[in-house]
């Protein structure tokens, strides 16, 4: 009964080790996606924030969807282009 338990630990320690490692890998995919997402809108914002009039916003918008473009590695692609999608909307008012 004793090596059983040992065994089935050792099997529980490996199926929940794999769990976390794989959690780790989603958390480093999210951290560096939020920071290049973050450090693109920035810098966006940064060359083309002004007094909020729709041309400003226009320009900031495309700028957005001009990042969606480009592409960057190691990162969730999908989930940045939400985050410029997003950040596009907000600014404009529209999809």
């Amino acid at each position: 009964m004793r090596q059983f338990r040992r065994v089935y630990d050792l099997e529980v320690y490996v199926s929940n080790q794999k769990t976390v490692d794989q959690r780790l890998a989603e958390l480093e995919l999210a951290l560096k996606t939020a920071i290049v997402f973050n450090l693109n809108a920035a810098a966006v914002l940064g060359r083309r924030l002004a007094f909020g009039n729709d041309a400003i916003a226009s320009v900031i918008s495309q700028d957005l969807k001009n990042l969606k473009a480009e592409s960057f590695e190691g990162i969730d692609k999908e989930l940045h282009d939400s985050y410029l999608d997003n950040l596009s909307q907000a600014i404009t008012g529209r999809a």
